[in-house]
């Protein structure tokens, strides 16, 4: 999960979200294939934890995980993950 704190030159709290068509093994058993790649940056260390913490709580829904894949626009994906958050 790629990420910068404030130090880094993020000015407002941001996302995005990566679907790669063809999924990359990474070495990891416990996550291999990857096809979701999300980054974020955070204002402030508040905000990096708990960017964190609730994006977590989303990937933890298997149902969630699967509905994102199908998903076909920024905004459905955001309704998504306040659906879940």
């Amino acid at each position: 999960m790629a990420h910068a704190r404030p130090e880094d030159g993020v000015k407002q709290m941001c996302m995005s979200l990566v679907k790669l068509a063809s999924p990359v093994e990474f070495g990891s058993k416990a996550n291999d294939p990857v096809d979701l790649i999300f980054a974020f940056g955070a204002v402030d260390k508040n905000a990096h934890i708990q960017v964190l913490k609730e994006l977590a709580t989303f990937l933890q829904h298997k149902k969630a995980t699967t509905a994102l894949r199908q998903c076909k626009s920024a905004g459905e994906v955001g309704k998504l993950i306040k659906k879940y958050i």
